[in-house]
Formats: structure tokens, C-alpha cells, sequence
């Protein structure tokens, strides 16, 4: 059967890329990314996808860039805010009653990853690690620096914020998070002020386009402050990430999102009405495959590509399906069975909500 030899190429320098992420919570997953790591670039230098000098251009040349910065300022700020013991919450009794709310306002001030890398490990039973976790990644949708896919994609959709804020405070209320849910303990009063945290938020809105400068200045100063605390930074965590990076460039050069594009676009002539639904299920399923905060920048160059969906309702749905679907949070905090049809039943609302912002709000 004779293939396009462009269609073999995409294949090819994209299907170890997809398989590594399959083991990102796996013992066995450093051999399984070092083999994929040497595949895609062994297969992309001899299809001649890329050439060797393309290490020091490719993300320039392919204009993801600026989002893959964005993805490893975002992890690296919220990295070391865990370090730092994430949100200092005044110990006053009138905001005990508010404990149940703590991870949602976590994982909207620091990011649902480093929430999730603080909080859970707090919490013994698995139901309420669950909770906890899934509660810090509905805060994610609720601010700017909550989830790579908002962070990356607010340039592009206007107000892409102000949409979330909604899906993301109900979904609060079907988790129904518990104040017993953390163990009473000093860990609220830990960490940085909530008036600090609100800086790069707050200059975020007005620069915008500045996320990755704003993120890394923030993060110069804080591991300036952590010190000898530095010794525990996930550094393994933060190689994994640029190396899948790295990996989605290559299938980036071998025409992942041209290909996934085309057939978005053929789908738009007949199912106009249904193809936000469609592609924020889509971005959902593969957020769960390929985690969310690697997905912003494959979302950056699909909308790139993809000419006839230039409409931001399209992006949006794009980009909100990866925002929901994105599972490493409940990875990192080590509650996936646990929190796994909850989660499910989130990415179902947030499906049908994603298609009545994308249809009746743009």
C-alpha cells in the first residue's frame, strides 16, 4: 500500500513522541523516554525532517518558541513556589470554615501542578487526595497562571479567561471538596502571602504578552529566597518536560498539526455547528494522553496551521479541551485511580460547556 512519503514522515517522528507520554507515570519511564527521545530525533535526522543544524533554530523557525518558554517559566514558578510552601493563608477563625476552598485558590495562585505536588502529599486517604488535587486543577481554570493551555493561549482569545471562570467554579461544586479534607496543621500558614502571589496575576493583565518574562523574573527571585531549599527542586520533573518539548518540535517539523489541521478543516464544511464540541472533546482526550502543559504548545501551532479555523471560538474549544482533559496533576499527586471518574465526569460538563460558550459567547 503506497503512503504519502510527508503522511510516513508525520507518522513516523510522531508516534514515539505519543508513546513516551503514555509512560510518564510509570517505574520503567526514563529507559522507555531516553529510547523514545533517541528514536524521534534518529528517524527525524534520517527522513530528513530535521538536519542538525536545526537544534539551535528549530523552535524560531517553527514560531513555537515563545510558548515552549511559556510552558517552562509556568512549571518553574510553580515549582518553586512548592518549595517555598506555596500560599500562606492567615490562621484567623473566620477564615478556618474556608479550609474546603484552599486547594482551589492553590492551584489558582500557584498552578494546579505545584498544588498538587504541595497539597497532596498532605493528605492520606486517597478519596480526599482526589478531591484535593481535582480541586486545584478547577482553580487552574479560574487564572491566568493556573494552566499552561490559558497561559498560552490568552494572547490569542480575548477574555479567554473571563469564560473559564465560570466551568471552573462549577466545577468546584461538583467535587464538593471537605474542610477535613487537609489535616489540621501549620502547612496554611507556610509559604508566601496571598498579596505577593497577586503581583505577577495582576501583571500578567496588563502585559500579557510579557507571561514568560514576568514568570522568570518572579522565579529569579524566588530561588534567590529558597536558598539551600533549592536541593529539593524536581529537577528530573523539569528535564522530562523540555525533553518532550524538545520531541513535540520534531513532530511539529514532520507536520503533526498540518496533518491534524487538514482533518479539522474537512470537518468544518459539514459540521460547523458541532466542531467546537468536537474538537473541545478532542482537546480533552488528548490533553489525558499528552499532558496538558506540553499540549499548550501543540495548541499554539495547530491554531497556526489550521487557516480556516481562525475563528477564536475554535481556539477556545481547542485549547479549553486540553485545559480539562490534562490528568499529570492527579499523576503527580498520586491519586489517578482515585480521582479518575470524577475527573471523567468533569471533562463531560466542561465538554458541553466549552460548546455553549464556544456557540452562544463569541
Amino acid at each position: 500500500m503506497y503512503i504519502d512519503p510527508i503522511f510516513a514522515n508525520t507518522i513516523w517522528v510522531s508516534v514515539p513522541f505519543l508513546l513516551s507520554t503514555l509512560f510518564v507515570a510509570h517505574r520503567w519511564r526514563w529507559p522507555w523516554f531516553l529510547v523514545s527521545l533517541v528514536a524521534t530525533f534518529g528517524v527525524g535526522l534520517y527522513r530528513q525532517v530535521i538536519i542538525p543544524s536545526d537544534v539551535f533554530f528549530l523552535f524560531s523557525y517553527l514560531g513555537i518558541g515563545s510558548s515552549a518558554l511559556t510552558v517552562l517559566s509556568w512549571f518553574l514558578y510553580g515549582e518553586l513556589l512548592r518549595l517555598l510552601g506555596g500560599v500562606k493563608w492567615p490562621s484567623t477563625s473566620s477564615v478556618q470554615p474556608l479550609r474546603a476552598l484552599f486547594p482551589f485558590l492553590c492551584g489558582a495562585l500557584i498552578g494546579e501542578l505545584g498544588a498538587a505536588a504541595l497539597l497532596a502529599p498532605q493528605v492520606s486517604d486517597s478519596k480526599a487526595r482526589a478531591r484535593v488535587v481535582l480541586s486545584a486543577m478547577a482553580g487552574g481554570l479560574i487564572s491566568p497562571v493556573g494552566d499552561a493551555n490559558i497561559l498560552v493561549m490568552a494572547n490569542s482569545i480575548s477574555n479567554m479567561q473571563l469564560y473559564l471562570i465560570p466551568l471552573g467554579l462549577l466545577s468546584l461544586i461538583v467535587i464538593s471538596p471537605k474542610s477535613s479534607d487537609l489535616p489540621e496543621s501549620n502547612s496554611m500558614n507556610d509559604g508566601i502571602p496571598v498579596a505577593l502571589l497577586l503581583i505577577p496575576i495582576a501583571l500578567y493583565f496588563f502585559v500579557p504578552q510579557n507571561a514568560p518574562l514576568i514568570l522568570l523574573e518572579c522565579s529569579f527571585f524566588l530561588a534567590l529566597y529558597a536558598g539551600k531549599r533549592l536541593k529539593n527542586f524536581q529537577l528530573g520533573s523539569l528535564m522530562w518536560l523540555a525533553l518532550l518539548i524538545a520531541m513535540l518540535a520534531v513532530a511539529t517539523a514532520g507536520g503533526l498539526p498540518e496533518f491534524i489541521a487538514l482533518g479539522s478543516e474537512n470537518i468544518v464544511l459539514n459540521y460547523a455547528k458541532e466542531l467546537p464540541l468536537m474538537l473541545g472533546v478532542g482537546g480533552a482526550l488528548a490533553g489525558a494522553i499528552v499532558d496538558g502543559s506540553i499540549s499548550a504548545i501543540f495548541v499554539q501551532g495547530f491554531v497556526d496551521r489550521a487557516l480556516d479555523l481562525s475563528q477564536p471560538q475554535y481556539h477556545f474549544a481547542l485549547a479549553s479541551g486540553f485545559a480539562i482533559g490534562g490528568i499529570f496533576p492527579l499523576v503527580v499527586g498520586r491519586c489517578l485511580k482515585a480521582g479518575l471518574k470524577q475527573h471523567i465526569l468533569l471533562v463531560a460538563i466542561g465538554s458541553l460547556y466549552i460548546w455553549f460558550a464556544s456557540t452562544w459567547l463569541f
